[in-house]
């Protein structure tokens, strides 16, 4: 009887793995990447297909990279293009140099894009090449803009340039190519709070999509405001708790750090800039408890992390692939005095870590919108003290999801060697599997949970998020054969950045806090790691 109902089932004779190939790559570009990578091990048909389309977007993927716009390369010529960057910056190698000579009382880098003031209304751009994506130097003005500006933030995508007038507090919208009023600005002027000249105050400002925030830091407060670019609008106000620092997570979303003696946490609140000002506060993640109320009342806090991860370049750039907006790599840096020496510590968080609680309480899968440390930071975040005093003028040290970090300072020596901080889970997945490899000899790779005990905190703080680091050696001389003293170290897309001062000046930018590009003698040193012509920028 069973043998006869098992005879008359009709044999399945159609499945997925009877498709054409050809069907099945289409089907598969459409997955996104972790859906993919669970097809390929499905079975040895889906693992071996073999199409140069799919292996890009895998490729991209372990880089952390997005497509860029159609141009005349092919998928094979993005593939090759990619694959040769990777292994640059896999070893590390160092290239040739450049002098570049560093002026002016600010400076700004955004999107490979290195800005600097020349005199009191004008600037000076430089964009940084790039073999491996395309890119050339190139060098352009924005002469006379008519005010004496402080401060300058800006993004290529949008040809946007955004800056303080000194004199008025006003904030000017201009574009970035030509010094003109931006077309896209409602009213291209807008007027900043009213300040005392003769309090000590200053600005910090970052710009993401259509918002700009602008954090002042006065004798007796701060005060952080958001505009709406392009309409003019102030669209938030923040001033309790006192707002120490901030950055942008996406275009529309913005964390805000605070200081909190009660209890005692340092807070990261979560603003939704589209539903201020009632309903633009999302949820606070709250950092690991702080020991007692002397050690909160030294202690510093600032969100570092280039803004410009969140930028899609322009599409005249033509870029093959670039950084994924999806990989941003938030560091907060938190400082305090210990019994010798200030204290330094740092918390990698990605971006991802944060939008998924965020999206977890908009959805209403959860409810409660105060975060402890233990919710999110233990397995979503790394917490690593360092062990050397970071400066507060160098500040782009994240692009990505990647962190550079001197190694081993010498008061007389500076840095000779630094190291470079890697959390993307992906190439993190790679660089297991290829372990004792030549090209990994240099590779560090931290997986487990570790404890950290430290006298700010209450109680050992714990972390778990994977990362791999590699050392790199820093040449000793430049290529005019002068003694190289490097203070401090930056990264963005295509270059890791070492500052270099001269001798007779590097006791002093080491002595002295802070150190300000308008001393004389400073410079930037740029290292492209783009083989095989590459190119270095000294100074």
């Amino acid at each position: 009887m069973q043998s006869g109902i098992r005879d008359s089932q009709p044999t399945a004779k159609n499945s997925i793995c009877d498709l054409p190939v050809e069907l099945l790559v289409v089907i598969f570009q459409e997955l996104d990447i972790q859906t993919l990578f669970r097809c390929k091990v499905v079975c040895r048909l889906f693992r071996d297909i073999d199409d140069v389309g799919l292996q890009y977007k895998i490729e991209l993927a372990l880089a952390g990279m997005e497509d860029g716009p159609p141009s005349h390369l092919t998928p094979r010529d993005r593939i090759e293009m990619l694959r040769a960057r990777q292994k640059a910056w896999s070893t590390l190698t160092w290239t040739s140099e450049e002098t570049i000579a560093v002026e002016g009382h600010s400076w700004e880098l955004f999107g490979g894009i290195l800005a600097q003031a020349d005199g009191p209304s004008s600037i000076v751009f430089r964009q940084l090449p790039s073999k491996f994506r395309g890119l050339e130097s190139f060098e352009w003005r924005v002469d006379n803009l008519n005010f004496m500006f402080m401060d300058f933030a800006m993004d290529h995508s949008l040809d946007l340039l955004v800056a303080i007038e000194m004199e008025h507090c006003k904030i000017h919208l201009r574009s970035l190519t030509t010094g003109e009023p931006h077309p896209l600005a409602f009213n291209p002027v807008i007027q900043h709070d009213s300040l005392d000249v003769d309090q000590a105050w200053i600005f910090k400002m970052r710009n993401s999509g259509s918002f700009i925030g602008v954090l002042t830091s006065l004798d007796l407060g701060r005060l952080l405001v958001f505009y709406n670019w392009r309409t003019g609008e102030r669209v938030l106000e923040l001033n309790e708790p006192m707002p120490r620092c901030f950055a942008f997570l996406t275009d529309d979303l913005v964390m805000v750090a605070s200081l909190e003696a009660t209890p005692l946490h340092a807070s990261l609140s979560i603003y939704d800039l589209n539903l201020a000002p009632t309903d633009a506060g999302i949820c606070t993640f709250l950092l690991p408890q702080v020991r007692d109320q002397s050690s909160m009342l030294t202690t510093k806090i600032s969100i570092g992390g280039d803004q410009s991860c969140l930028w899609v370049p322009h599409s005249s750039l033509k870029v093959p692939f670039f950084t994924s907006h999806k990989n941003k790599l938030l560091e907060i840096t938190y400082s305090s005095n210990g019994e010798a020496c200030r204290l330094f510590y740092v918390f990698f968080v990605p971006i991802s870590t944060i939008l998924k609680h965020v999206h977890a309480i908009q959805t209403g899968e959860a409810d409660c919108n105060i975060i402890p440390w233990n919710e999110w930071g233990v397995r979503g975040a790394r917490f690593l003290r360092l062990g050397y005093n970071p400066s507060s003028s160098w500040v782009r040290c994240a692009y990505g999801q990647e962190y550079v970090m001197g190694d081993q300072y010498l008061p007389s020596q500076g840095y000779k060697t630094v190291r470079l901080y890697d959390f993307n889970s992906l190439s993190l997945k790679r660089a297991l599997s290829s372990v004792g490899h030549t090209d990994d000899r240099k590779k560090e790779i931290i997986a487990d949970t570790t404890g950290v005990e430290v006298d700010t905190f209450e109680f050992p703080v714990f972390s778990s998020l994977p990362y791999q680091v590699r050392t790199v050696q820093l040449p000793a001389r430049g290529s005019d054969g002068r003694h190289m003293l490097y203070a401090a170290m930056m990264l963005t897309e295509d270059a890791l950045i070492a500052v270099s001062v001269s001798r007779k000046l590097s006791m002093k930018y080491i002595s002295c806090s802070p150190a300000t590009l308008s001393e004389p003698g400073q410079g930037l040193i740029l290292s492209l790691f783009d083989q095989p012509i590459g190119t270095s920028l000294f100074t």
